[in-house]
């Protein structure tokens, strides 16, 4: 009886110091992953930040590299899911590496003159194909800047040929901006377009008009009918051959149908977009699911890259305003991605 009585305490002692160490290593283990998650999470912020620093520029070979990253990325996402955490701690190292390459490619152009040529390389085809689109009786105005367009190219050439790299890289830079406010003034005055531009703006604030009525919302009223009165006296001003006034008048028309179809919840508004991230979300649990009974790395990865291209869409619809559209636009992407998954599973 007293040898049962002796052991049990250490017996006890035993288990208890088992139990301890399997808390430890258990909390050691999540913490493990927590930190390779917010790895994971940072390298992800990188990659968007950088993107679109990539498509602004128009540089080939940083969008290149993004596109890599974000290849190696959504690897090490999948690393992260199968808990291979040094695999997808390697992956989204290596991803963001790669990142910071794009990103010392974009933030220091001026360091390298081949790149600096192909940027001025590129204005001269912009110069080239504007020139195209004028024609020798375009209007004056359109005729002058285009001929003060031409005018700093050449000053942009003679910078670069005098080794002054980024004088030159920044004034090509505003030579494009010249040739963007030209091909919207050519757009305004361009009668076939401002008569299309016109017939969507009218369809738009039709939209606007039957959609308050519906919902007898009686500001979405007010401001629709705002737009139509836009739209009438932009339809004025195009028969009195004034066609930058009447472009203004109809951008101001389509603003205002457009708020008041999202007060309607019909246009895209933030209503809207809630309602498709649920279905968003209904679609992805049942795919995913799908997904851990039948192993499938293809689909898998698809719908990796639907859940960036939703997580940025939400990103998006918190900042409101304008980034509502871009934020719709990324969300019906990532539809079509879950859509490709569901296909991929059959």
């Amino acid at each position: 009886m007293m040898k049962t009585v002796i052991r049990f305490p250490a017996l006890a002692l035993v288990m208890a110091l088992t139990l301890a160490a399997a808390g430890d290593a258990l909390a050691q283990g999540t913490g493990h992953m927590l930190e390779i998650e917010r790895e994971l999470e940072r390298t992800e912020q990188m990659i968007r930040r950088t993107a679109d620093l990539a498509r602004d520029a128009g540089n080939a070979r940083a969008v290149e590299l993004i596109q890599r990253a974000m290849e190696l990325q959504m690897r090490a996402r999948n690393r992260f899911r199968n808990n291979e955490m040094e695999m997808a701690r390697a992956n989204t190292m290596t991803a963001r590496t790669l990142v910071q390459r794009a990103t010392a490619m974009l933030l220091n152009p001026e360091e390298r003159a081949d790149r600096v040529e192909h940027e001025l390389r590129r204005t001269d085809e912009m110069l080239s194909r504007a020139r195209d689109h004028v024609g020798p009786a375009a209007p004056e105005t359109v005729l002058s800047l285009l001929e003060f367009a031409q005018r700093q190219q050449e000053q942009s050439w003679e910078l670069l040929r005098g080794g002054s790299l980024k004088p030159a890289l920044r004034m090509t830079h505003q030579v494009r901006e010249v040739l963007r406010k030209l091909a919207a003034l050519a757009g305004a005055a361009n009668p076939e377009r401002l008569q299309a531009e016109y017939q969507r703006t009218a369809e738009l604030v039709e939209t606007a008009l039957v959609a308050a009525r519906e919902t007898a919302n009686d500001r979405a009223m007010q401001m629709a009918e705002q737009a139509e009165e836009m739209m009438r006296r932009g339809h004025i001003l195009m028969e009195e051959g004034k066609p930058h006034a009447a472009r203004r008048h109809m951008e101001q028309a389509r603003k205002l149908a457009k708020h008041a179809l999202s007060l309607t919840g019909q246009g895209g508004g933030q209503g809207t977009f809630e309602a498709a991230t649920e279905r968003y979300e209904r679609m992805y649990e049942r795919l995913a699911a799908r997904l851990q009974e039948s192993r499938n790395d293809a689909a898998l990865d698809v719908l990796a890259e639907s859940r960036e291209h939703y997580r940025l869409a939400r990103e998006l619809a918190t900042a409101g305003g304008e980034s509502l559209q871009r934020a719709n636009a990324e969300l019906r992407l990532a539809f079509r991605l879950l859509e490709r998954v569901r296909n991929l599973l059959g």
